[in-house]
């Protein structure tokens, strides 16, 4: 039963990263477009950095929920062996 709750942990979190990914870089492009030094590139490779900037914050994001996921199994275990005892 814990390995269902870890897959679907890891799922659920790729899932929400892939969405934040899509809207990150739907805010990241415009951000990119509007630096003066970007502005010579071509749309396409803004939008390619964009979505480079995109991948890292979603990867963040889903790096956080394991790591949250985990801190908290983590507690529960220590709260039951302080209960036992």
């Amino acid at each position: 039963m814990g390995g269902l709750i870890n897959a679907l942990t890891i799922m659920i979190a790729l899932t929400w990263g892939l969405l934040v990914a899509c809207l990150a870089t739907l805010v990241f492009l415009p951000l990119l477009a509007n630096l003066p030094f970007l502005a010579v590139l071509p749309q396409e490779i803004l939008a390619v950095g964009a979505f480079v900037i995109a991948i890292f914050v979603a990867w963040s994001f889903v790096f956080l929920v394991i790591s949250l996921s985990a801190v908290a199994r983590l507690l529960k275990v220590a709260s039951r062996r302080r209960t036992v005892r």
